[in-house]
């Protein structure tokens, strides 16, 4: 319950995402954690808010952190021509701190997904 959302690392590094899940998590009998929380949530994420969510959990704060970000890169590809440069950018960042690449070997791995768009981003 309210102590699992204690220990979120949106508490402190993004309040209007974390009173989002805690909105979400109060009407859900099956919640566990912010973690599992975000992923069954995935396609009501902005674009924004996924990189702030990346950027949260990449600090290592949670156990639970590394094993949230490679779920969220299922379908990357989907979310990458979505996203500006800065965004690309704080994305990137937040996979390089965990070493952290693809969701599986068969997926997009998530640097060649966004080079391109960070190419294009560049030259604009």
């Amino acid at each position: 319950g309210d102590d699992e959302l204690d220990l979120c690392p949106l508490r402190r590094a993004c309040w209007p995402i974390f009173s989002k899940v805690r909105r979400f998590s109060q009407g859900d009998v099956f919640f566990t954690g912010c973690e599992q929380l975000i992923v069954r949530h995935l396609f009501s994420w902005s674009p924004e808010e996924l990189c702030q969510i990346c950027s949260a959990f990449a600090d290592g704060a949670t156990p639970s952190g590394p094993r949230l970000l490679t779920r969220l890169l299922w379908r990357i590809e989907r979310l990458v021509p979505h996203l500006d440069g800065a965004q690309l950018a704080e994305m990137l960042e937040a996979y390089t701190v965990v070493g952290i690449r693809e969701h599986d070997p068969r997926r997009p791995d998530l640097f060649l997904a966004a080079a391109p768009y960070l190419a294009a981003q560049a030259s604009m």
